[in-house]
């Protein structure tokens, strides 16, 4: 039996999507213990997982609410050893960090010599591989905290003359996203260790929201619409989009249609009184919403993707980056979805879309073949075979 170490950052999106692998190494035999900042626990403990606190000091609880002060000195935290008892402790043989983690992960495996495998819960760009994504945090940092985070990786590297090369271990690492392969593009081509892993669609519907239920049972077709997890970072498009969803529902939708709008805490007061054929929540279990779904109208992050696929809910994506611009080129490739510029519609050509899409056959029957092969292939517990060959070398 070997123990696995889990490694994520702050945002639930990011976590949520490793639990699959996290039980399918479980099943076979091994120990898995996340290491965690106070903030992100319960999420993880109410999932039945062993976790330790780490890094507090940096990451006091309450930290979520005001992300933005991060500063870096935890790197300095670290270099000097802030997790040496968790890691005399827990002894982990492997580490599987997040990509966004990804310059934790090079200086932990530097100081401990603990192999690394990186899960990225987004399909990027080939470019921009975690070497790529390490260097950006370095250069955002003051240049003391990134003077002191070299030289500690020249240590292991004496010979590295520039930061690329200091940071170029990473690209090494092998790394598994969490997307299903078929959700490529055709010129998007990745090296042998990276590999793509199906997880998210096995997830189990925990009790019934009373809510919903009494609106299906009204003939109620419920519509989701959020803008993920990270809409405070995107603010102003994120105000735009709940503008124009309620706009929609006040003025143009159908009498049956009534929406559920997660909010992630943003304050939409501003944007009036909520009309009767919309529920407005901070937070809601997305898994759980979407089996009562007949639409989903979103920001087209890979994991609600992948949600939609699991619960056959077909999709309208309003993309707010490049990169949920280009999944609006997956999700069409694939024939499971469309993309809306609401720039460019109007509150009657969006209702069009959305029912042009909630009544197109070969969306549904493309949803259904491509979310029963994904069941499968997460039965199969691939996620947790690309690991197991690393802890076989090592002789554990």
């Amino acid at each position: 039996m070997a123990t696995i170490a889990f490694l994520f950052d702050h945002f639930p999106g990011h976590i949520i999507p490793s639990f699959t692998l996290a039980n399918d190494l479980i099943r076979q035999g091994h120990k898995v213990c996340y290491l965690a900042i106070p903030d992100m626990v319960p999420l993880i403990t109410r999932q039945g997982f062993d976790c330790q606190v780490v890094m507090q000091e940096y990451f006091p609880e309450g930290f979520v609410h005001d992300a933005e002060a991060a500063n870096g000195y935890h790197y300095a935290g670290i270099i000097e050893g802030c997790l040496d008892s968790v890691m005399d402790e827990l002894a982990p043989d492997l580490m599987v960090c997040t990509y966004f983690v990804s310059l934790d992960s090079l200086l932990i495996n530097q100081k401990y010599g603990i192999p690394q495998v990186l899960f990225t819960t987004h399909i990027r760009d080939v470019a921009l591989d975690p070497a790529y994504f390490a260097q950006s945090i370095v250069m955002k940092l003051h240049a003391g905290m990134a003077a002191r985070v070299l030289s500690f990786l020249q240590q292991g590297n004496p010979s590295a003359e520039s930061t690329s090369a200091l940071l170029e271990p990473l690209k090494g690492f092998r790394e598994l996203i969490a997307a299903p392969r078929d959700l490529l593009l055709p010129d998007e081509v990745f090296p042998d260790n990276v590999k793509f892993i199906t997880t998210g669609f096995n997830q189990r519907v925990q009790g019934e929201v009373p809510e919903l239920a009494r609106l299906k049972e009204e003939g109620k077709v419920i519509i989701f619409a959020s803008m993920g997890s990270q809409s405070a970072m995107h603010q102003d498009k994120t105000r735009y989009f709940f503008h124009r969803m309620l706009q929609m529902m006040r003025h143009e939708a159908p009498s049956h249609w009534h929406m559920v709008l997660a909010h992630s805490n943003m304050d939409i007061a501003p944007l009036g009184k909520l009309p009767d054929n919309v529920t407005a929540t901070p937070w809601i279990d997305q898994v759980q919403v979407l089996s009562y779904s007949s639409l989903a109208v979103f920001h087209g992050g890979i994991g609600t993707i992948k949600e939609c696929l699991a619960a056959e809910v077909p999709m309208v994506i309003c993309p707010r980056s490049i990169e949920t611009s280009i999944n609006v080129q997956r999700v069409e490739s694939c024939e499971i979805g469309r993309g809306a510029d609401l720039l460019r519609l109007t509150s009657a050509e969006l209702v069009s879309l959305c029912n042009e899409v909630m009544q197109d056959k070969t969306l549904q029957q493309s949803i259904a073949v491509l979310s029963d092969r994904y069941v499968k292939e997460e039965d199969e517990m691939k996620g947790a075979s690309l690991v197991l060959p690393m802890l076989e070398t090592m002789s554990i």
